[in-house]
C-alpha cells in the first residue's frame, strides 16, 4: 500500500537491468498518497497488467461507501507467531486504507491459512472469498513463503486460476 522498493517475481528480486530488459514502454501508476492515476515511466513487461481497478477502488472509499476488503493467503495472511492482531500485515493494510481515505469504510476479511499453498488457495478461492463477501472491493492475495519451493508454472497457473475465478464472479 505504500511505495514499491523492489519488483519481486516469483519471490527473487529482479535486477534493474532484468526490469529493463523487459520494458517495452509506459504504464500509468497509482499515486502513493491518493491512488490517483499519474502519468510515470514503469517497465511493460508480459507478466505485468496494470488497470483502474485499485483507483476506482480508492474513489468508492472516497466517497463514504463502505468496500469489502479479502485478504486470502497462507502463514503471513494468518498472522501466524503474531500476537498482536494490529501488527498483522491485514490489519496495517486495511488500516492505512482508512488512513488514506478517512471518509472510506474499509470492511476487513481475512481468510488467511498457515502454510497455504498459491494451487490450495485457487481451490479456495470460491468457498472461502467469493461466494461470502461478493460484492468485493479489493482482493489482496499473499502466498510469498509457501511457493517458494513451488514449480514457477504451477504457481502462474494457480495464481492465474485465482484472479480467473474473482474476475469472472464480480
Amino acid at each position: 500500500l505504500g511505495r514499491i522498493d523492489e519488483l519481486r517475481y516469483f519471490g527473487r528480486a529482479l535486477s534493474a537491468e532484468e526490469v529493463a530488459s523487459e520494458a517495452a514502454g509506459t504504464a500509468t501508476l497509482a499515486s502513493e498518497n491518493s491512488f490517483a492515476a499519474v502519468a510515470a515511466p514503469v517497465p511493460a513487461a508480459p507478466w505485468l497488467s496494470l488497470r483502474a481497478g485499485l483507483p476506482r477502488f480508492m474513489a468508492t472509499l472516497a466517497a463514504g461507501t463502505q468496500t469489502r476488503v479479502a485478504y486470502i493467503g497462507g502463514t503471513a495472511t494468518a498472522g501466524t507467531g503474531v500476537s498482536n492482531r494490529g501488527a498483522w500485515f491485514t490489519s496495517q493494510g486495511t488500516t492505512k486504507l482508512r488512513s488514506l481515505q478517512p471518509k472510506g469504510q474499509p470492511v476487513e476479511y481475512n481468510q488467511g491459512l498457515p502454510g497455504l499453498p498459491s494451487w490450495v488457495a485457487a481451490s479456495r478461492a470460491y468457498e472461502d472469498v467469493i461466494q461470502h463477501y461478493i460484492p468485493l472491493g479489493l482482493v489482496v492475495v499473499e502466498l510469498t513463503a509457501e511457493d517458494a519451493a513451488e514449480p514457477e508454472e504451477r504457481v502462474t497457473a494457480a495464481l492465474e486460476g485465482i484472479v480467473r475465478q474473482i474476475r469472472t464472479r464480480t
